[in-house]
């Protein structure tokens, strides 16, 4: 066991025993996802995962020139002159001046 998870341990149980039993359906779950997405991973073909990212890839693409699309370019210096700073901004405030 490393350093680390048996520090994590020691933290889990300080917690109360549904707190402590949340985490371990947590980290079971998990552990279960983990070895299924192996297991999945292991029975894929090369070209199955080369379909796959082509897919992936066709969708990146299109997600990519969809935001283009939606979104409003923005023009530099838009709003200029429209935030005005007071004269005294850099000015220290009244509530600090006892800490000054």
């Amino acid at each position: 066991m490393t350093e680390l998870l048996q520090q994590a341990i020691e933290e889990i149980k300080k917690l109360s025993a549904k707190e402590q039993d949340a985490f371990a359906k947590f980290i079971l779950l998990e552990l279960a996802s983990e070895r299924k997405w192996k297991e999945l991973f292991d029975s894929t073909s090369d070209e199955q995962r080369n379909q796959l990212l082509k897919e992936v890839r066709k969708g990146i693409i299109v997600s990519e020139s969809l935001s283009d699309l939606i979104k409003p370019k923005r023009k530099l210096g838009s709003m200029k002159g429209k935030i005005i700073m007071s004269d005294d901004f850099d000015e220290p405030l009244d509530d600090f001046k006892e800490y000054m």
